[in-house]
């Protein structure tokens, strides 16, 4: 009978509420939490933000949330998600990483359940039959381009959803909204620091939830320390001022901010600490130094996996972390040390940094944070920067909507105005930059154009599927074209080929006799504009010393496959009778897959806890 009364309750509330929409909240501490718990919430008792967003979310509306990290996030999608559930619909979960995906769904899974929650990543896949499917939104884009019938959800809930403001990022996720807005579902935005929240609220006509509610209060301390650690790939005689590691890098055996690291361990010996680095070469190399694992894109998916599930248990005291640690995973740590701010030649801002800081506490009442850096890192830690522009996702765009249905002009003007980055723009540059773009793909055999009607090649469907850039096809076609009949071994060529698609930042110390010989390479083919001969030299020094073997590159590796196979679909659907460069890749690649085993396996460091 309770239970009759909760669900004819909230089916009541559904159609009663206020309808002066939108609407602006702000949640403070004070907000009156029920004492007695709702059995039909799986959670024992509600905070201030779960209180509220329960008795004023509506599922008729769109909806953004800002909260800080550890405010119990994880209940909003509950809450959100069974209005849709009871009436059929399905829900999509998005997250900006596959770490975070997995975390999201484990959380999921304790909620409603295996047999309702399903995973999609490029993986993992279990959404058969699923109800709630947690997915990246380039994963939610491809199940649409493919047609997938868990595409077809009433829900879309965007987890870290301030990557809208990421150049880097932004094109997938607005292509994801947009799309599936214009399907007819609703979405619910959720970030811990939204600084266009404003913005986005007003382009959604979504209510605005913004929390001033936090569970751990956070002390926060400033080191100034020089940048100092200067790891590199190690020179072939190193000097005595360098420390070389087990991994082919080197780096400052008198680096002060090394030094403060060791000491700031050493005083929170004991308590869990995670440590976001600037670089995977410093991550690599402070990993031996304090005698802690590393976590990154670059290392194997079971290994991440399982350090990071050390790490929540408390059998792992202290972890490393390039910034995939730094959305939303679910990493509880007593102590977060922020060990530079710069990437490159750029900085992270207040917006980044507060995302590493987040992850202190995740619900404790007190936690500690560090901020290392030198004068100019600190400034811009404290930066509060606003996106001034955002690239329009044109090619994204174009490619899902073409991908689905035959479209006209005027549908991807629309669909394209519809984003995010639009409300940076205006309707003529949109149009124009479609145009353009539409000529590019209509030159390059990806599109014909019959009575009005945008449609994709055979060519062009295929280089969708694999979400790969029209551009980049044209270019590794043009560049194996160029090669096709050259008197060169075909290890060569597949070094050349790969040069193209691999990045291989960071790793510029090409041993010069081979960086000679392959930019002389080059010039004679009159190549040396279309691919990097420091990169294409570096890959043929793998190749012939197996210990010079970098932890990344077996991970960048995937990005080789991938063209592999479609190059293999090519050849399958007739759409080349050759594809160009495929055997000369496909050895290649291989060829530096068994050497970059063996050299891990010559040469794999010692990962153990600081105890």
């Amino acid at each position: 009978m309770l239970k009759f009364k909760n669900i004819l309750k909230r089916f009541i509330g559904r159609f009663s509420r206020p309808e002066e929409f939108p609407r602006r909240i702000e949640i403070t501490e004070d907000y009156p939490c029920s004492t007695e718990p709702d059995p039909d919430i799986p959670f024992p008792m509600l905070n201030p933000l779960q209180s509220c967003f329960r008795d004023l979310y509506s599922p008729k509306r769109n909806s953004v949330v800002e909260s800080g990290t550890g405010t119990g996030k994880t209940a909003l999608t509950y809450i959100a998600s069974r209005y849709f559930l009871d009436e059929g619909k399905r829900v999509v979960l998005t997250a900006p990483t596959r770490e975070l995906v997995k975390n999201l769904y484990a959380d999921s899974k304790g909620v409603w359940g295996a047999k309702v929650v399903g995973m999609n990543t490029g993986y993992d896949k279990n959404v058969a039959g699923k109800y709630v499917i947690v997915t990246t939104p380039e994963g939610y884009i491809s199940a649409v381009r493919s047609g997938k019938e868990w595409a077809n959800a009433g829900l879309l809930i965007v987890d870290e959803a301030h990557n809208l403001l990421d150049p880097s990022r932004s094109g997938e996720l607005d292509v994801a909204i947009v799309m599936f807005i214009r399907g007819g579902g609703k979405v619910l935005l959720m970030s811990g620091t939204f600084p266009n929240k404003d913005a986005v609220a007003d382009l959604l006509n979504a209510d605005l939830f913004i929390s001033r509610y936090r569970s751990t209060r956070i002390s926060l301390h400033e080191i100034h320390v020089p940048d100092d650690i200067d790891a590199t790939a190690a020179p072939k005689t190193p000097s005595s001022n360098l420390i070389v590691t087990t991994v082919g890098l080197a780096y400052n055996k008198e680096s002060v901010r090394v030094k403060v690291l060791k000491d700031l361990l050493n005083k929170h010996q004991g308590e869990s600490v995670l440590v976001f680095v600037p670089t995977k070469a410093a991550g690599f190399c402070l990993s031996e130094s304090l005698v802690a694992p590393f976590h990154c894109a670059d290392i194997d998916e079971a290994h991440k996996d399982k350090i990071v599930a050390d790490f929540r248990k408390g059998e792992l005291k202290t972890l490393l972390a390039t910034n995939t640690l730094s959305q939303g995973i679910n990493t509880p740590a007593d102590v977060v040390i922020v060990c530079g701010i710069r990437r490159g030649i750029y900085y992270l801002d207040f917006m980044d940094v507060g995302q590493m800081i987040g992850r202190a506490g995740r619900g404790r009442a007190e936690a500690t944070a560090y901020v290392i850096g030198d004068r100019i890192e600190l400034f811009h830690a404290k930066k509060y920067v606003m996106a001034k522009s955002l690239p329009l996702p044109v090619e994204s765009m174009v490619l899902t909507l073409l991908s689905l249905n035959a479209a006209t002009r005027a549908d991807l003007y629309q669909a394209l105005g519809m984003t995010f980055a639009a409300t940076y723009s205006n309707s003529q540059k949109i149009t124009k930059t479609v145009d353009s773009y539409i000529r590019f793909l209509k030159a390059c055999n990806i599109l014909v154009e019959r009575d009005g009607k945008l449609t994709l090649t055979k060519e062009g469907a295929l280089i969708s599927r694999y979400y790969l850039s029209p551009k980049a096809y044209m270019g590794y076609i043009t560049l194996a074209r160029r090669l096709d009949g050259v008197t060169l071994p075909d290890v060569d060529k597949g070094c050349i080929l790969l040069s193209g698609l691999l990045p291989l930042g960071g790793y510029r110390n090409c041993p010069a006799r081979y960086e000679k010989d392959m930019l002389m390479k080059l010039i004679q083919l009159e190549l040396d504009k279309t691919v990097s001969h420091t990169k294409a030299g570096l890959l043929k020094y793998y190749l012939d010393r197996p210990s010079a073997i970098p932890p990344f590159l077996p991970y960048q590796l995937r990005d080789a496959e991938r063209w592999i196979g479609m190059l293999n679909d090519m050849l399958k659907y007739r759409i080349h009778q050759t594809a160009p460069g495929l055997n000369w890749l496909k050895n290649t690649t291989m060829a530096l897959k068994t050497a970059a085993t063996k050299g891990r396996r010559r040469n794999k460091p010692v990962q153990i806890s600081l105890m």
